[in-house]
């Protein structure tokens, strides 16, 4: 949501939910204001998916890594297609596409070139 964890843990539910609302309103008009539900979940402060390291970055996603093809091993076995392998917009839903763009992209150069899938 643009917050860093800190700051959304000094916000109370309440506050949030207006938050999410305010900028869904911006994106998809006023009716966006009253949603038939509103959940909200924060992995900041799931024991099992976050650790207090997560929580002390600011609201940027991590950097990507350098390419999305595996060495090793998993050399022409796996390519990563998440937004956090996009190299020029991680961690958002634009790293998804087009991560997913030059991975599919990856795959079939490899396959037109007779490598391994």
């Amino acid at each position: 949501m643009g917050l860093p964890a800190d700051v959304r843990q000094q916000l109370t539910q309440v506050e949030l939910k207006s938050l999410c609302r305010e900028q869904l309103a911006a994106l998809f008009g006023n009716e966006a204001t009253t949603p038939q539900a509103e959940l909200l979940q924060d992995w900041a402060i799931e024991p099992c998916t976050a650790t207090a390291q997560d929580n002390s970055f600011s609201a940027h996603h991590a950097a990507a890594p350098p390419n999305q093809t595996a060495t090793g091993a998993w050399r022409h076995r796996i390519t990563g297609i998440g937004s956090e392998w996009s190299v020029e917009f991680p961690g958002y839903i634009a790293g998804a596409i087009d991560a997913a763009s030059v991975g599919v992209q990856a795959l079939l150069n490899r396959q037109s070139s007779n490598l391994p899938p």
